[in-house]
C-alpha cells in the first residue's frame, strides 16, 4: 500500500510513531511539500503521485490530522516534483509541477478554496525534469521557476509575469553526464541575489549557480562529493551558526550525507560526512530545529530501508547516534518536508511513501523525538512521488498536496 507519513514533534528531541495517510494502491508517492492552499491558516499537504498522474491534497486540521484526499488529474505527465507559490498575484496559492513524462512544467492556478484550474504547460527546453523550485530570480517581485533537466544535463529558468504566465525557458548547463536531480535556492554569497544549488548525480558533485539578480547566472562552479556518491537531493541552511548558508546533500550511491560549509568568500568546503546504513538509498532531505537547541537538524528519507533518519548533532566527528523511524514495510520513502501541522510550536514531518501509496505524518514532541506514523492513502497505483504543504483552502490549517504519476485523478 502506498502512503505518506507524518511525525509530530514533542519538543524533547523525540517523535511519537508516524501517522500514515494512504495515497492509494500503486500510486507511488515520491515528492511532498507543505503550504496553506485554502487560506484557512492551516497547513495542507500536497503530494505528487508518479504512477497515477495526479496531484492529491490533504486539508489540515488544528490537531495535526487531515481530511480525506482531494485528487486533481494532470494527464499522462508522470509528475516528479512540485512547488507552491502565488504566481498571478491574486493572494491564492498556485502549484507548479515538473512533468517527467511530458518534458514540461505544469501550472495549476489556485482559486483560494482548495480547487485549481486545469494545468497550463510550459516547455523547459530540455528533457526529463526532476526537481522544481520557485523564487524571485530577477528582482521584479514575481515568482520564477527553476527545474533540473535530468536527461539533457542542465537547469531551466522560467521567469514569471504578474498574470501567472511565464517567459520561455533559459537553460544553463550542469555539465556533460551530470544527470542533475535535486535543486535548492538561497543567497549563498550574501549579495542579496538568489542563487541555485544542484545535486549532479552523474558526475558526483554539487553545482552552484550564483545569481546576477536579473534572471541569469554565472557559469556553474562544482564541488566534488565522490566518484560513486550519486548525489540526489540538497537542502540549504546555516548548519554551523556562522551566519553563512551551508549545503547538505543526500548521497544515494555512497549511503551518506555530506555537509558543505559555506564561507564569506563564496566558497564551500566538504567538511562533514555522515554515513547511513548500507543500502539505505537516501533521497529526500530537509532541515529544521526539531529539538529546540537553536541548531538546525537534518532529516532524510531512506527508500531502501523504509525509514527516515534524523541527525541532531552533526557538527562533531563522530556525531551522536542517529535516530531512525520506520515508515512501514515496503514504503520506499522518497520526498520529505517539515512543518508544524498541529499548531503546538513543534516541527513535524511528512513523508511520501511511494511503495505503499500513502503519506505518513510524524508529529514532533519538541525534543527531537516523534510520535508513531499516521498514514493517509493517496489512491491505488498512485506511486506518490512529490509532497508539498500549504493552506490551500484558506481555513488557516495546513493541507497536504500530493503528486500521483500513474492514476489520472478526478
Amino acid at each position: 500500500m502506498d502512503t505518506i507519513g507524518v511525525f509530530l514533534n514533542h519538543e524533547n528531541g523525540t517523535f511519537p510513531n508516524q501517522k500514515t495517510y494512504s495515497t492509494g494502491s500503486g500510486s507511488r508517492p515520491i515528492c511532498v511539500t507543505v503550504e496553506d492552499v485554502n487560506n484557512d491558516c492551516r497547513l495542507d499537504i500536497i503530494v505528487g503521485n508518479f504512477d497515477t498522474n495526479s496531484i492529491i491534497i490533504f486539508f489540515g486540521y488544528d490537531d495535526g490530522t487531515f481530511t480525506n484526499q482531494s485528487t486533481f488529474s494532470i494527464g499522462a505527465s508522470r509528475p516528479k516534483s512540485i512547488a507552491v507559490g502565488d504566481f498571478n498575484n491574486d493572494h491564492h496559492l498556485d502549484i507548479a509541477v515538473a512533468n517527467y513524462g511530458t518534458n514540461n512544467v505544469g501550472i495549476l492556478l489556485g482559486q483560494g478554496n482548495g480547487s485549481f484550474c486545469f494545468p497550463v504547460t510550459y516547455s523547459i527546453g530540455g528533457s526529463i525534469p526532476y526537481s522544481i523550485i520557485v523564487a524571485d530570480f530577477n528582482n521584479d517581485y514575481q515568482l520564477d521557476i527553476a527545474v533540473t533537466n535530468y536527461d539533457t544535463h542542465g537547469i531551466s529558468i522560467l521567469l514569471g509575469y504578474m498574470n501567472g504566465t511565464f517567459a520561455p525557458a533559459t537553460v544553463f548547463s550542469t555539465g556533460l553526464g551530470s544527470y542533475p536531480y535535486g535543486i535548492a535556492t538561497g543567497d549563498l554569497n550574501d549579495d542579496k541575489q538568489m542563487d541555485i544549488v544542484v545535486a549532479n548525480s552523474g558526475t558526483g558533485n554539487v553545482g552552484l549557480f550564483l545569481g546576477y539578480g536579473n534572471g541569469s547566472f554565472e557559469k556553474q562552479e562544482t564541488y566534488f562529493i565522490g566518484v560513486s556518491s550519486r548525489p540526489s537531493y540538497v537542502t540549504v541552511g546555516d548548519f554551523n551558526n556562522d551566519h553563512q548558508l551551508d549545503i547538505a546533500v543526500s548521497n544515494t550511491g555512497s549511503y551518506n550525507i555530506s555537509i558543505l560549509i559555506g564561507y564569506a568568500n563564496e566558497s564551500f568546503e566538504t567538511e562533514i560526512i555522515h554515513s547511513i546504513s548500507s543500502k539505505s538509498s537516501p533521497f529526500g532531505i530537509a532541515n529544521g530545529d526539531f529539538d529546540k537547541d537553536n541548531q538546525l537538524d537534518i532529516v532524510v528519507a531512506n527508500a531502501e530501508t523504509n525509514s527516515i533518519l534524523l541527525l541532531t548533532d552533526y557538527a562533531t566527528k563522530p556525531s551522536k547516534p542517529q535516530s531512525t523511524y520506520s515508515t512501514g514495510s515496503g514504503a520506499r520513502s522518497y520526498g520529505i518536508v517539515t512543518a508544524d501541522f498541529n499548531n503546538d510550536s513543534h516541527l513535524d514531518i511528512a513523508v511520501a511513501n511511494g511503495g505503499t501509496n500513502n503519506v505518513g505524518i510524524f508529529l514532533g514532541i519538541g525534543n527531537g523525538s516523534f510520535a508513531s506514523q499516521v498514514v493517509y492513502p493517496t489512491g491505488d497505483k498512485s506511486q506518490t512521488v512529490a509532497l508539498a504543504i500549504a493552506d490551500i483552502d484558506n481555513d488557516n490549517q495546513l493541507d497536504i498536496d500530493i503528486l500521483n504519476c500513474h492514476t489520472n485523478g478526478t
